[in-house]
């Protein structure tokens, strides 16, 4: 048994819903993300989309925080340059071989899921409200 592999997809439900349509469907896209890490070969594929997505919804969510002057704008400042970090060593390891295809494909939906549960229905949850 590999990470990653013989996992039920993950689907959106409103529990995961912030309330604002944009970040709603950027959440939503991270949610496509994990569920292709099924397949080992997507691994470097989403990867590079966790790239450019980490860029453009870090930054519409902190903007939308800032316009709404969200009170706790630093819990997000601080926890989305641990998902940068993290994002920076996974394509590292994925691009030196340091591990399997199948084994950064586990651990990354992994991070992925841990981040979905703990990030986006705690900290995120707490701007519904204050963030339209």
């Amino acid at each position: 048994f590999k990470f990653g592999h013989l996992m039920a997809a993950i689907e959106w439900d409103q529990s995961y819903s912030v309330g604002v349509a944009v970040l709603d469907g950027q959440h939503k896209e991270l949610i496509r993300l994990i569920n292709a890490l099924e397949n080992d070969q997507a691994v470097g594929p989403v990867l590079d989309r966790l790239a450019v997505y980490v860029r453009e919804h870090f930054f519409a969510e902190e903007r939308l925080m800032e316009i709404a002057d969200y009170p706790a704008l630093a819990d997000p400042r601080v926890e989305h340059p641990k998902f940068k970090d993290w994002l920076a060593g996974a394509r590292s390891e994925f691009e030196r071989g340091v591990l399997s295809p199948g084994d950064i494909a586990g651990t990354t939906r992994d991070y992925l899921t841990n981040w979905l549960l703990n990030h986006i229905k705690i900290v995120d949850k707490a701007y519904m409200g204050h963030v339209e």
